[in-house]
């Protein structure tokens, strides 16, 4: 290339921080959408069915995401959009890490807890969803249903522990001490 073509055709590339912004604003706009789309119009009573005549709040697209999501996640499928959303903000600059890594690894957490949960207490299949099936059913062939569900309960105090730092038991072991 000669440098005449060179100068006719500078290459522009996009600074990092703002495909962070790109990243992070798309990332919110999904996890706003998500959260949207699970939101049932018959929420809204007659009203809804008249504003949405698809059934779904974000018509037929959102009808297949929320659909998915309820299919993979069950009951846990309202922590997936503030999963993306909580990570948008990260991407944008709008959270620090220092919080945005225990509450992503928090709703993470949940999006395997919950299921799994459902699914040890036999909750029916839609409420356990495919994660719930995919971490209850060895759970509970290793431990049984009672050993399975004092391991998803331990797991569950780990994680809120690790994530925000709470014991969710301590209320409880201050009362018997009094």
């Amino acid at each position: 290339m000669t440098k005449p073509e060179r100068e006719a055709k500078p290459e522009r590339q996009a600074k990092p921080e703002r495909e962070r912004e790109l990243l992070g604003v798309g990332l919110i706009a999904l996890g706003l959408f998500l959260l949207l789309a699970l939101v049932p119009p018959g929420f809204l009573g007659a009203l809804g069915d008249r504003w949405f005549p698809s059934g779904n709040v974000m018509g037929v697209v959102g009808a297949v995401l929320a659909g998915g999501a309820r299919y993979a996640f069950g009951l846990a499928a309202w922590v997936f959009p503030l999963f993306v959303g909580m990570t948008g903000l990260w991407f944008w600059g709008w959270i620090l890490s220092e919080r945005a890594f225990p509450l992503g690894g928090l709703a993470a957490g949940l999006l395997v807890l919950l299921p799994g949960s459902a699914y040890v207490l036999g909750l029916p299949e839609p409420w356990a969803g495919v994660v719930g099936g995919f971490v209850g059913r060895p759970a509970v062939a290793a431990f049984g249903t009672f050993g399975a569900a004092f391991t998803f309960g331990v797991a569950f105090l780990l994680l809120t522990l690790g994530t925000l730092g709470w014991n969710p038991i301590r209320p409880l072991a201050l009362w018997t001490v009094r």
